[in-house]
């Protein structure tokens, strides 16, 4: 018998698709680790560490996370 977690992923996946509405599907994977790391940081601080710019554009307007682009 499968038993779900209290907190499934399906509540991610419903976060990621409100992000990812504005940005279209080249962006949904992007939108999941934004989902992830709100979630995240419900239980202690956290932040998103990414190469890709255009990533803290997307999670700017939706999102209070810290978004940091590191340099490559």
């Amino acid at each position: 018998m499968l038993e779900f977690a209290p907190v499934s992923d399906s509540v991610l996946i419903l976060r990621a698709e409100q992000i990812r509405l504005n940005y279209g599907c080249s962006r949904s994977a992007d939108s999941l680790y934004i989902a992830l790391t709100e979630h995240l940081a419900t239980v202690g601080p956290a932040e998103l560490l990414t190469f890709d710019a255009g990533l803290k554009k997307q999670a700017a307007p939706t999102s209070s996370i810290i978004v940091r682009v590191l340099a490559f």
